[in-house]
């Protein structure tokens, strides 16, 4: 009853999907009390719950770590329905006898755990892959991950070994499907409120709540729901198709709960992502286009008023060498009121803290409070996408650290105070995989990390105050700048595109971080040392592979999404 699975299959149906649920059969002996107490039915009461949405529901007993079952599965399911469009490898095995050392670990509890976490999500992930090229039309497959799986701890080998595994099995297989239009994710959840943590004392949940997050709060199992009801949408078909969304909870404890409380499925389940947001007031630095623009136009949507700063008030007069960049900050403000929200436009030096205190000032003055800051101001020199070592290039490449690091904290130190006010919001910073790897030279890659820095500390400082701090590990973004880029050095930077998303996709998650306010950290997959050597050597000659974009699949995001944009299954 209190499970991911649970809310998955609930949030898919409120979106708009049939949805076939599977199960292991369980004894009603088993349940928990408060399932008990309810009159529970496992997957058959989920049932019912997708049923009253007015959609299809059918449940299945079904074992996902016997191959041959999980293809009768699939037999089921096409016969019921037709097709599939969307799987979700939920299943996991109970936590039981492999929480020792591995020394101490009996073998049949070691298969049992890989046996459904790693080979049923393959077994799955095969079956209906081979069903999702057969339809032709594209599809998603989503691993439900663990940071586990990353943080590998003490007395948790098989499950963190499963976990891993899983990361892997996901990157491998995205960059196999990605040409049919299938997309591959995992979700990696923090510290989630399930049943299947009833058998920690109080004492045992209060301090790994109190010493791991930061926010004093554990995740709900709908706030992943939405996640995966996100990245099953129409937004995401501009994203890598061999990016993996890795997400990792912290979350301000906005619910009126003691600190270290689990929080009640009723807290989340079922209010509107934008109940807060389409109330909310937000920032966002270097708007003008590109990312900044895409990210405004998206919190108008949600119904927010946006403030956009950027120093474009003159149609063509930015420019990359001798072509111009079109769009102005004005125009950016029209496109977020057209959108649905109210854009306000102005014009703002990031360099000068002057014009930065007036600007929070003014917000001050007109609405008292802030909801959502985005950096993403950056001062960029037309040379970073020359290739040579930095010592050949201009020195304004330095720049970066004025406008887009330095400027971020400016802007953050006056927004603490509007935001801490409002009780609960984002400070939100555009990164970059660049910050764990070789990309445009020491510069860019030292102020895309000074920002994933910015963000960890701040999250800290904010800590209590429903504030949440996070860097968003941008792919490759398909702006203006970009494509002139695509065209001037088709040879370096052309392939890249065609793995390009939208920046709207950036900008859809900002809204949901309001109104259930989260901070997530980008969890970096190791690279093969000799894959990234090779890497570096493309980068440096100027002639990076879009292959190369597939080792920084880490990406923090948490995104929703509405009913309008998933395809139901027929």
């Amino acid at each position: 009853m209190r499970s991911i699975g649970r809310s998955i299959a609930v949030e898919l149906a409120r979106a708009g999907c049939d949805v076939v649920i599977t199960g292991s059969g369980r004894s009603p002996d088993a349940f928990p009390a408060d399932e008990k107490q309810a009159g529970w039915r496992d997957i058959d009461s989920v049932a019912e719950e997708i049923r009253a949405l007015g959609r299809r529901a059918l449940p299945v007993v079904n074992n996902v770590a016997d191959p041959d079952a999980v293809a009768a599965l699939a037999d089921t399911v096409v016969r019921e329905f037709g097709r599939v469009d969307f799987v979700i490898n939920n299943a996991g095995a109970a936590r039981a006898g492999d929480r020792v050392p591995v020394v101490d670990v009996d073998p049949a509890a070691w298969r049992k755990v890989i046996d459904v976490n790693l080979n049923g999500s393959f077994y799955m992930s095969q079956v209906f892959g081979r069903q999702l090229i057969a339809q032709g039309e594209g599809g998603t497959i989503i691993n439900i991950s663990s940071v586990g799986g990353k943080l590998m701890a003490p007395n948790t080998a098989a499950y963190a070994a499963s976990k891993a595994g899983l990361h892997a099995l996901t990157a491998a297989m995205a960059g196999e499907v990605g040409r049919y239009g299938i997309r591959v994710n995992a979700i990696c959840p923090g510290i989630v409120s399930t049943s299947r943590l009833d058998d920690l004392s109080s004492e045992q949940w209060d301090a790994i709540i109190n010493t791991y997050v930061p926010l004093k709060r554990a995740g709900a199992p709908a706030e992943i729901g939405s996640m995966v009801v996100y990245l099953c949408s129409t937004q995401v078909r501009g994203s890598a198709a061999s990016s993996t969304a890795w997400m990792a909870g912290r979350s301000p404890g906005d619910s009126g709960l003691a600190p270290g409380r689990r929080m009640p499925r009723s807290c989340s389940d079922g209010e509107s992502m934008y109940t807060s947001a389409s109330q909310g007031v937000a920032l966002v630095t270097g708007a003008s286009r590109g990312v900044g623009r895409g990210v405004a136009e998206a919190l108008g949507a949600a119904g927010m008023t946006v403030y956009l700063t950027g120093r474009s008030t003159t149609e063509g007069a930015s420019r990359i060498g001798d072509t111009p960049l079109h769009g102005t900050l004005h125009d950016a403000a029209a496109a977020v009121t057209a959108a649905g929200g109210q854009g306000i436009a102005v014009p703002c030096d990031h360099a000068d803290d002057a014009q930065v205190k007036a600007l929070f000032a003014r917000i001050a003055n007109e609405h008292g409070r802030l909801d959502i800051l985005v950096n993403n101001a950056l001062c960029i020199d037309d040379s970073l996408i020359e290739p040579g070592p930095f010592w050949t290039k201009p020195l304004a490449q330095a720049d970066m650290f004025g406008v887009g690091l330095r400027s971020n904290y400016v802007a953050a130190w006056h927004a603490a105070p509007l935001l801490i006010a409002a009780g609960r919001g984002l400070v939100a910073f555009t990164s970059s995989y660049g910050a764990g790897c070789y990309m445009h030279g020491p510069a860019y890659g030292a102020q895309k990390a000074g920002c994933d820095k910015m963000a960890a500390d701040m999250a800290v400082d904010f800590e209590g105050s429903g504030v949440a701090a996070v860097s968003l590990w941008l792919g490759v973004q398909r702006t203006e700048r970009t494509e002139i880029a695509a065209r001037l050095r088709g040879d370096a930077y052309g392939d890249f595109m065609a793995r390009s998303e939208s920046p709207q996709f950036v900008g859809a998650g900002h809204p949901c971080a309001v109104a259930r306010p989260r901070t997530f950290r980008a969890v970096r997959p190791h690279a093969d040392r000799r894959r990234t050597r090779a890497a570096l050597r493309r980068a440096r000659r100027g002639r990076p592979r879009a292959a190369d974009l597939a080792q920084y699949p880490g990406r923090a995001v948490r995104l929703p999404s509405g009913a309008s944009e998933l395809r139901s299954l027929r």
